[in-house]
């Protein structure tokens, strides 16, 4: 938690951004920057950052480099908006509708993950 907050602090330019929250943007390279500690849940780690770098795509009109940096051993990973990674999103987007839909939210299994996740209290693990 200490080496996130004084290594890689959150950039300020991200404030107004009505729902994302990558760590820093880069507005001149169009890069957008995701800190894990960790370098577990690969694909959900760079699908977030994939989705920051989308949706500021589809805002400015400019293709977004996403890079999801791993604080624990001083990492980084690209991630392309190739065809897979956005056939990845829409699948998660198809999901989050089918989720919506349902009447009652269907209950989390607690992973050791949760002990390090930003939204653990959405499934009761805080």
């Amino acid at each position: 938690m200490v080496r996130h907050e004084t290594s890689y602090a959150r950039d300020h330019s991200v404030q107004g951004l009505f729902g994302l929250a990558p760590d820093r943007i880069d507005w001149n390279q169009h890069i957008v920057y995701e800190n894990k500690g960790t370098g577990g849940a690969v694909e959900a780690a760079d699908n977030q950052t994939a989705f920051y770098a989308l949706m500021l795509s589809i805002t400015t009109g400019v293709r977004w480099l996403a890079i999801t940096h791993i604080l624990s051993s001083r990492r980084h990973r690209k991630v392309e908006l190739d065809d897979r990674r956005l056939e990845k999103l829409w699948e998660a987007l198809s999901e989050l509708e089918r989720l919506s839909a349902m009447e009652n939210v269907p209950l989390a299994q607690r992973i050791p993950l949760c002990a390090t996740c930003s939204v653990a209290g959405f499934c009761g693990y805080e």
